[in-house]
């Protein structure tokens, strides 16, 4: 009730991204006075600031001059790429995440395995949305995973950088970055809560490498909208720019949840702005 003895209503706004709550926002309103369509935009408010939290603190991170490095120990039966791994007695190795509307697109190359059976194993379970593959490489092939339930998103979603995951048969070491005034432990048990079976080995303070990667990276963070980053990862992951390309704009549009002329613009866009950016700076 509030001081005039009229009843009140505590409105609960989740603020998400992509995955579990980050926080909530709590709003006092007169009792009865949010209707089911203001309760459908203040869910949309949610998810707009979620969004926009977690895009703060990625910047956050690709500017800091040093960070917290996280190593985390993965038990082979803990989360799905170690469980495929230990099944077909093969290895991957991350080469780059993107975050999706539906879930995190994982590009990883593969050792002793062939792209079908990747597919059958790790569709089987509904903590990996799709699989697609790519390219070859030297040693192996690059698939796209589509991960919904993995320490790499949740990680991720709680504002860290994934710099490297190894995995084989025996389990998994993932090598994360987070921003130094980031809540370490808060991140820590937002992954170990959610996967048992992930141990944090280590924790040290170092240098960020990406950041002493060229004077134009700042004001490019800056520039760029979450969704032309996206696009623009996905197509250097995705084998966009290759020759012959590894992917199509309809591949990765696909992936991305968007349409293709939607595609087309934010990378036409970002590559403007990464241009511009870097013959600014020449």
């Amino acid at each position: 009730r509030t001081e005039a003895g009229e009843s009140s209503t505590l409105v609960v706004v989740p603020l998400v991204s992509r995955e579990p709550t980050r926080s909530v926002l709590g709003l006092g309103v007169a009792s009865g006075a949010v209707v089911p369509l203001e309760r459908d935009l203040l869910a949309v408010l949610g998810t707009q600031v979620g969004h926009a939290l977690a895009a703060v603190e990625h910047r956050r991170l690709l500017l800091a001059d040093s960070v917290t490095e996280l190593r985390f120990d993965v038990d082979a039966d803990a989360a799905v790429l170690p469980r495929v791994a230990t099944a077909l007695d093969c290895a991957f190795e991350l080469v780059g995440v993107v975050p999706a509307e539906e879930g995190l697109l994982c590009y990883v190359a593969v050792r002793n395995a062939t792209p079908d059976a990747v597919l059958e194993r790790a569709t089987a379970t509904d903590a990996v949305g799709d699989v697609r593959f790519v390219g070859d490489d030297e040693d192996g092939v690059v698939l796209e995973v589509t991960l919904h339930r993995s320490p790499l998103r949740t990680f991720a979603t709680a504002g860290g950088y994934a710099r490297s995951y190894e995995v084989d048969a025996g389990g998994g070491t993932i090598v994360g970055e987070l921003a130094p005034d980031t809540d370490v432990r808060g991140v820590v048990e937002a992954v170990t809560d959610a996967f048992p079976g992930v141990h944090l080995a280590a924790k040290r303070k170092a240098d960020h490498e990406v950041a002493t990667g060229g004077g134009f990276r700042g004001p490019l963070a800056d520039d760029l909208t979450d969704r032309q980053a996206a696009v623009l990862r996905a197509a250097f992951f995705g084998g966009y720019f290759e020759w012959p390309r590894d992917s199509t704009a309809e591949e990765l549009a696909d992936s991305l949840d968007v349409s293709p002329p939607t595609l087309h613009h934010h990378l036409r866009v970002a590559q403007q702005k990464l241009l511009r950016a870097f013959l600014d700076g020449t």
